[in-house]
């Protein structure tokens, strides 16, 4: 009477080895897929931010009149602090800049803890910090892990960043549809973008808000240095293909070329 053959037990090298290449196929697919949904889920992060910053700029601007300076005009400013409270007394605004004119204009003053407390209802004096009661504004919620002293005024740094990150940039238009002016605080002048297309500045009646992107930098200091030409792109630095503003749809500037 024959035997039967004994059962085998277990897998052969060969299976274990075909088992181990499909499982690390299966999770190299999955990886590459997760960090492709995280990057677009901080991507959306930034662009629903930007969305808030210009919702609080419209309302800035039906409480005031006018979107606020940008700073790289001091005439500028003076005009619309005299416009914005007209009864104040003797009121100087800080050196604002690009970089920090976000903060400056939606956030007002600071309290003891750091947080923005918009502009007091004294029309004669609307910067002092006292009054606890009826202020105006602040017109944004500023996260305070996200605000980084600049001198005597504060920048605002982009969600998912940190602190070595460039910060927002605000510009504003100039009365005759131009953009005047730049920010160098990253190492590089940081222009308003022009429209590649239809000529003349993107948003040219009203603002342009600037965002360094995932890689937190406008530029990477290789050439060529930041480019202005929206959406063609073809003079944009590879640090800007990341970038998110207010005038790209909420999709990086790379997926704006067309």
């Amino acid at each position: 009477m024959c035997k039967r053959p004994k059962p085998r037990e277990g897998f052969t090298l060969v299976e274990m080895l075909v088992v181990v290449v499909i499982i690390g196929v299966l999770a190299g697919l999955i990886t590459g897929a997760a960090v492709v949904v995280n990057r677009a889920a901080k991507r959306a992060v930034v662009a629903a931010e930007i969305n808030n910053l210009e919702k609080a700029l419209h309302a800035y601007k039906e409480k005031f009149g006018d979107y606020p300076p940008d700073g790289t005009d001091a005439s500028l400013v003076r005009m619309h602090l005299a416009k914005a409270f007209p009864y104040a007394v003797n009121l100087t605004a800080p050196a604002i800049d690009p970089s920090t004119a976000l903060c400056f204009w939606l956030g007002g003053m600071r309290d003891g803890q750091g947080n923005f407390i918009g502009f007091s209802p004294d029309q004669r004096n609307p910067f002092e910090t006292s009054t606890a009661t009826g202020r105006i504004g602040p017109f944004f919620d500023f996260d305070k892990r996200r605000v980084q002293a600049a001198g005597a005024l504060f920048r605002y740094l982009p969600p998912n960043g940190n602190l070595q990150s460039d910060p927002y940039v605000y510009f504003r238009a100039r009365p005759n549809n131009q953009y005047v002016g730049q920010w160098t605080g990253a190492g590089t002048a940081i222009r308003p973008y022009q429209d590649a297309v239809a000529g003349g500045f993107v948003n040219p009646k009203t603002f342009q808000i600037l965002s360094p992107g995932l890689d937190g930098k406008y530029w990477n200091g290789q050439s060529p240095q930041p480019g202005i030409r929206f959406p063609t792109g073809d003079d944009y630095n590879p640090a800007q293909y990341d970038d998110i503003t207010n005038f790209s749809g909420g999709r990086t500037l790379e997926q704006n070329i067309p």
